[in-house]
């Protein structure tokens, strides 16, 4: 939630998607952000990708969401990808996220992957943004669990542990408990929103999202098979099932 995220390397189909499309640079308050479009629509798709990875990781819904008409907006995330600085957060992300939406107007849909996905949700329950709907691909339910297990695994002491939460919320202005998706979620403006995780994901077990969902009255589930946490973005059943969502609500 609050640390330096490792440079990775992009993956080919990544760099590829990202040359296709028209790149700036976005100033926020405290980045520089690489912002990339594609399309010429009115209404407007924004990704928002995971920690330590890349605007280009959402690639695969560019070219079928550009030939439904909409503009596609994505960005790499504060001090990720060819973005500036060195600390990043999901607050950090959520602010500039926050601040994209009120230089480029709102979009119609967001589509976020894992600490992107929270971003999403977290930045419109904070504003009450109107973006009419989401899908969110293996969101983190509860933060302060994530904190617990990591804390158990490597044996911290609670005293060290103890000092680390009051420099989060120092650093973040949240409490760990806060952090609470399962909360968050409902309080959002989003309308039609569908959910998206793989049965075995590694890193964010499918729980998190079962659960985000089963507080969540304009949520739907979808399971994904056989692609863990990352390839999923990537898995042809599951960028068909956004799309059709898409055309049967929205197109």
């Amino acid at each position: 939630m609050f640390s330096t995220p490792r440079k990775t390397v992009l993956r080919k189909k990544e760099i590829e998607v990202l040359n296709e499309a028209k790149q700036s640079a976005f100033k926020t308050k405290e980045y520089e952000i690489a912002v990339y479009e594609w399309g010429e629509g009115n209404d407007y798709v924004l990704l928002c990708h995971g920690w330590e990875s890349n605007a280009g990781s959402l690639g695969a819904f560019v070219k079928p969401i550009t030939n439904m008409g909409y503009k596609v907006i994505a960005f790499d995330g504060p001090a990720h990808g060819k973005s500036t600085g060195k600390i990043s957060s999901l607050i950090k992300f959520k602010e500039v996220f926050i601040e994209l939406v009120h230089h480029y107007g709102l979009p119609k849909i967001a589509i976020g992957h894992s600490l992107g996905a929270n971003t999403i949700l977290l930045a419109c329950a904070e504003q009450q943004l109107e973006i009419v709907g989401s899908y969110l691909f293996a969101p983190v339910n509860k933060v302060a669990k994530v904190f617990y297990d990591f804390k158990s695994m490597i044996s911290i002491p609670n005293s060290l542990f103890n000092k680390l939460e009051i420099h989060l919320q120092s650093k973040t202005g949240y409490r760990l408990n806060e952090l609470n998706f399962e909360e968050i979620a409902p309080k959002t403006r989003l309308k039609y929103n569908l959910v998206l995780h793989d049965l075995n994901d590694q890193i964010t077990p499918v729980k998190h999202s079962k659960d985000i969902v089963k507080n969540w009255p304009n949520a739907q589930f979808q399971e994904i098979q056989g692609t863990g946490h990352y390839r999923i973005l990537w898995n042809e059943k599951a960028v068909d099932s956004v799309i059709n969502h898409l055309k049967n609500k929205w197109h």
